[in-house]
C-alpha cells in the first residue's frame, strides 16, 4: 500500500497520498494540508490537530523548515537570497526559513539537489 495521510472531518475521512502533499501549514491548533491534483490545481484540507503532530512526516521525505511549515523536499524548485525557499506548486510559493533552521535546510536539501548550495 503506498503511504497516505488520513484526513479526518466531522462526518469523514479521506486519504491523501503522501507524494501528492506539497506542503502543510500550522492554523492554530489547526493544520491546512496542501496537495496537488491531477490538473495541477493544489487542494486544500482542515486537520484538527496541531503541526506538530505531523513530524512523522520527515521519514516520508518531509522537513520542519518553519514553525508553520513543514513541506515535502520533492516540491522544492530552489533555495533563494534573504534565506527563502521556493516551491513548484504552487506557482511562485515562497517561504522565509527562520535564520536558527536555515543551515538544517541547506545540508538536508543539498543531499536531493545534483548542484550543490552555496
Amino acid at each position: 500500500m503506498k503511504p497516505r495521510l488520513e484526513i479526518v472531518s466531522v462526518d469523514t475521512s479521506i486519504y491523501v497520498r503522501l507524494k501528492r502533499i506539497v506542503y502543510l501549514e500550522a492554523a492554530g491548533s489547526y493544520t491546512n494540508v496542501y496537495a496537488l491534483e491531477k490538473r495541477g490545481e493544489i487542494t486544500s484540507y482542515v486537520q484538527s490537530r496541531p503541526i506538530g503532530t505531523f513530524m512523522n512526516l520527515e521519514q516520508h521525505g518531509f522537513l520542519r523548515v518553519h514553525r508553520s511549515f513543514i513541506v515535502h523536499k520533492r516540491y522544492v524548485s530552489g533555495l533563494g537570497r534573504n534565506r527563502t525557499l521556493y516551491l513548484s506548486a504552487p506557482e511562485n510559493f515562497k517561504i522565509v526559513v527562520p535564520k536558527a533552521k536555515w543551515k538544517m535546510v541547506k545540508e538536508q536539501l543539498s543531499k536531493q539537489l545534483v548542484l550543490p548550495l552555496s
